[in-house]
């Protein structure tokens, strides 16, 4: 405010010096015309000086203005990134934990698959390797294949035209012999080949005089995979 006060003191001091000329009959010089000459100018000057300020400080308080509005902006941003980078390392952790939890339980049910595979296979092998008793006699037919009989066609009891050999068991392993019975004899005297060799060593030869087929020593198998493996053929004499 004296600012203001010393400038238009300023602006005023020339007509007062004026005035007090004139009244000393100094240059007689109209008010008027010193004011149109001097004094219009001068305060335009300082009018437009005033202006200036006024324009500067307006512009400076806008400036301002927008510099804390963008401050508070840029603190704003911040605080929004940095709740948003929490919940991003929140949710990094949980999913972290829900991975190892994932990871955890698929490993335990590997470990149950694999128990489960290890049941079923020893129980299929169970239930694939038949529970004998000791001192019980089966009967078989022929020999399905080079020394070993397929147990699926066992029975419990001698039929004729279909059981040939009997097996006397001790637990999975046989001592087995041809049948002493004229049905297997009938069968097995017309083709040896088929019916005796498999399975028997003989001691002699067939003959048109052969009543019989006689074991003298038992054979020996083991039952592995649902079929009797021989481990040692059988003796008979044809007598």
């Amino acid at each position: 405010m004296k600012k203001y006060i010393f400038l238009f003191s300023g602006f005023f001091s020339p007509f007062i010096a004026i005035a007090q000329s004139n009244n000393q009959g100094a240059n007689q010089v109209s008010f008027y015309t010193i004011f149109m000459e001097w004094g219009i100018p001068i305060l335009i000057s300082i009018l437009l000086i005033l202006l200036g300020f006024l324009i500067i400080s307006r512009l400076k308080k806008e400036h301002q203005v927008a510099i804390d509005k963008k401050n508070q902006a840029i603190k704003d941003a911040e605080e929004t990134l940095s709740l948003f980078r929490k919940k991003l390392d929140d949710e990094r952790k949980a999913h972290a934990k829900e991975k190892a939890d994932l990871e955890r339980k698929n490993k335990d049910l590997e470990e149950q698959i694999k128990q489960l595979k290890a049941l079923t296979t020893s129980t299929e092998a169970t239930q694939k390797q038949p529970q004998l008793l000791d001192n019980k006699t089966i009967y078989l037919s022929i020999p399905s294949g080079e020394l070993k009989f397929n147990h699926s066609y066992s029975k419990n009891f001698m039929e004729e035209g279909s059981s040939f050999y009997a097996f006397h068991l001790n637990g999975n392993e046989a001592a087995f012999e041809f049948i002493d019975h004229p049905s297997a004899f009938n069968y097995a005297i017309g083709d040896t080949i088929r019916y005796i060799n498999p399975a028997c060593e003989a001691v002699n030869a067939p003959s048109q005089k052969t009543t019989k087929i006689v074991t003298v020593n038992r054979g020996k198998a083991i039952l592995e995979d649902n079929f009797w493996h021989i481990t040692q053929k059988a003796i008979v004499t044809y007598k």
